[in-house]
């Protein structure tokens, strides 16, 4: 799913950090980020500031049930 264009990035992250299985944020360029490593959430805050590529990318929880505590940051599809 994508992320909504306005949504507050820290509490987003704090959000990840409660999902249980891994959250990734696929580029749509063959890169992807562990949303909840350190090193990828840094660059998660560049690219995010890129709209470009922001607009490629989606996130990809690995359990389903942590879509649910991401909703309010994902757009609907």
């Amino acid at each position: 799913m994508k992320l909504r264009k306005e949504i507050d990035i820290p509490a987003f992250m704090k959000a990840v950090s409660s999902c249980k299985g891994d959250v990734i944020f696929d580029s749509g360029n063959g890169d992807a980020l562990d949303l909840k490593s350190e090193l990828c959430r840094y660059i998660f805050f560049t690219v995010e500031a890129d709209e470009k590529l922001r607009n490629t990318g989606m996130i990809q929880c690995s359990l389903n049930e942590d879509y649910e505590k991401l909703k309010d940051y994902l757009q609907q599809m």
